[in-house]
């Protein structure tokens, strides 16, 4: 009977795994998501921060970003994300980096694709690089 335990509580972990929300492609979505709806802190904190040493001018550059999109999109309503659509996800030569390539189509119609690189934080969860470049995808 414990047999039976430790494999049904095996299984459900396993199960759970797969079944995480912890993907890259998942966290580009989420931040799109967020985007669409308003969230816009939601979205900034999708990003990479590497450097925590100074975690009040971390939170305050949060902030300051969250401020900026939100005045941009009450200013530019008409190129606020509408939709978006996931193309691809692939991974580096050694799997610190990951590729997202999306399409995104904006209120006013017009249609741009691009890519996001992720990489995990000290917590283990993909957040999407700032800056990234396809130089990453070497390493």
């Amino acid at each position: 009977m414990k047999k039976l335990t430790m494999m049904l509580i095996a299984a459900c972990g396993i199960l759970l795994a797969a079944c995480s929300s912890n993907t890259p492609t998942n966290t580009v979505e989420k931040a799109f998501d967020a985007m669409i709806k308003g969230d816009y802190e939601t979205y900034v904190r999708s990003f990479y921060v590497e450097d925590k040493s100074e975690p009040e001018k971390v939170e305050n550059d949060i902030q300051d970003l969250v401020k900026m999109i939100q005045r941009n999109a009450e200013n530019h309503p008409e190129e606020n994300i509408k939709s978006y659509e996931i193309l691809k996800e692939e991974s580096s030569k050694t799997g610190k980096w990951v590729r997202v390539g999306y399409k995104l189509i904006y209120q006013n119609g017009k249609e741009t694709t691009s890519d996001f690189y992720l990489t995990k934080d000290e917590d283990g969860s993909w957040k999407i690089q700032m800056f990234g470049t396809d130089k990453l995808m070497e390493e």
